[in-house]
């Protein structure tokens, strides 16, 4: 049998001002070169992936 999912935890004040101000940090963040190459290749595949849609 799977296990169950937990609830999603909700954020309340402190803890989700900085969950969110957290948030806006990665964003303003320039994107690594890591996820640079990942999308470099992905954008390669585009064609396969576009092929399951047709």
């Amino acid at each position: 049998m799977a296990k169950q999912i937990r609830a999603t935890p909700e954020l309340r004040g402190k803890d989700a001002i900085r969950f969110i101000e957290r948030m806006h940090s990665f964003e303003k963040e320039p994107i690594s070169k890591i996820d640079r190459d990942f999308l470099k290749r992905l954008k390669e595949k585009t064609p396969y992936f576009e092929s399951f849609l047709r």
